[in-house]
């Protein structure tokens, strides 16, 4: 992918994760909203000193909104999305997946399994 495609990439994920409009998002970097449609389709063609200006409204920097996210990245991106949609979860179902996600984490921080709980 080019270093436009990947600054659209990430500017469009940025502005889901935050759960943004794209006036919204504009307002937030400072750039008009056709700016921002410009860049999220990657027809853009950011100024270094407007991507300085947008790296710096979203506590990043020029050479990270151009580059690719590691498979870390986009993990904690996609836990971040689910977490924000949890409360449309209904109830017994937030539970099921709250003791997953223990259990996840509890293998990937001990790096072996547990007994399981008791309801």
């Amino acid at each position: 992918m080019s270093l436009i495609g990947n600054l659209a990439e990430n500017l469009h994920r940025l502005r889901k994760t935050q759960q943004m409009t794209l006036e919204e998002f504009s307002e937030k970097l400072g750039i008009s909203k056709t700016a921002l449609q410009q860049l999220e389709a990657g027809t853009g063609n950011p100024t270094l000193k407007t991507l300085e200006h947008i790296a710096e409204r979203v506590d990043s920097s020029p050479a990270a909104l151009l580059s690719l996210p590691t498979g870390e990245q986009l993990v904690y991106a996609q836990i971040l999305e689910i977490m924000r949609q949890f409360p449309a979860i209904p109830t017994e179902r937030q539970v099921v997946a709250a003791v997953l996600f223990y259990y996840a984490l509890h293998i990937i921080l001990e790096g072996e399994l547990m007994e399981p709980m008791e309801f």
